[in-house]
């Protein structure tokens, strides 16, 4: 597991520095949002009229309903992990005929990048409509809360971002693909049977 957790990790410092250089290149509009309470009409008197600024007024039901399958599948992924992490033998359990270590270990290194790559291919409209129109985010998107959409070359950049994220997914996934099969090769598999042979594998719905 140490592949797994050095690969996260790795990802989350990735992550958390692509926040701080976005947050540090945003407006100073935006940047304010962040970091105090101010009222979208206000915010939107500060744009410069170059940004050609806009609100587009929140649609909540249609919004739930775009994220609801990415919110399921992350339930359902983090309900598994949690639900592995009590185990005490997880090498001797068994769910849907598969070894629960190798189920959590597809999850993480395929079901993850898979879902991220799917989630961001499903993105890529948003990302044609920025670059064509230049506002980001696009004047038709359904969003949770009242939004102010602006144009310039941060939206751009948002834009173009947005459509490198599928090749940023696909490295993911061949990165994932590398520690499954490190990772398995680690496991004696002979050793766990012989481990659990005092006991035998019992499914997970007992």
């Amino acid at each position: 597991m140490l592949v797994t957790i050095q690969l996260f990790l790795w990802l989350a410092a990735g992550f958390a520095l692509a926040l701080m250089i976005a947050f540090f290149v945003m407006p100073k509009q935006e940047r304010s949002r962040l970091v105090r309470s101010v009222p979208l009409e206000q915010r939107l008197k500060d744009y410069p009229q170059s940004a050609q600024a806009v609100i587009i007024r929140a649609n909540k039901k249609l919004s739930l309903l775009k994220e609801m399958p990415w919110v399921v599948t992350l339930s359902l992924f983090s309900a598994y992990t949690f639900w592995f992490r009590k185990l005490e033998a997880p090498q001797c359990v068994e769910v849907l005929g598969q070894n629960a270590i190798t189920i959590q270990l597809l999850l993480v290194c395929y079901g993850l990048p898979l879902a991220v790559l799917t989630w961001s291919l499903l993105y890529v409209r948003t990302g044609l409509k920025t670059l064509k129109t230049g506002y980001y985010p696009p004047l038709d998107e359904k969003r949770f809360a009242d939004t102010i959409a602006t144009r310039g070359w941060l939206s751009t950049i948002r834009g173009i971002a947005i459509l490198l994220m599928p090749l940023f997914s696909v490295a993911t996934l061949y990165f994932g693909n590398s520690a499954y099969a490190a990772l398995t090769d680690t496991i004696d598999w002979q050793k766990v049977k012989v481990t659990c042979s005092a006991e035998p594998m019992n499914p997970a719905a007992q």
